[in-house]
């Protein structure tokens, strides 16, 4: 195993493990309609704004997802929220 790897490995499994239920995006596409009782079961929410899937999937989920329909969720970052403290006035 090289070091690339190892590192890419490393920084997925403290994803994994930080987040094990992630909050995922699926885009919309002909497959994503073609598999949307799956979807549903699985309890994702079709966003019609987005046009895109959404909601928490284990990562075997995901893994399920990718290896029975070809289908890649994306784990977008997670928000960072700042507060600032009132400006006063």
């Amino acid at each position: 195993m090289t070091a690339m790897s190892a590192r890419s490995t490393s920084e997925h499994d403290t994803a994994e493990i930080a987040n094990p239920s992630a909050y995922i995006r699926l885009p919309g596409s002909a497959r994503t309609f073609e598999v949307r009782d799956v979807l549903r079961g699985l309890g994702l929410r079709w966003n019609p704004g987005t046009h895109a899937w959404h909601g928490r999937l284990p990562a075997p989920k995901r893994e399920f997802l990718g290896r029975e329909f070809g289908l890649r969720p994306q784990v977008p970052p997670p928000f960072i929220y700042v507060v600032q403290g009132d400006k006063g006035g």
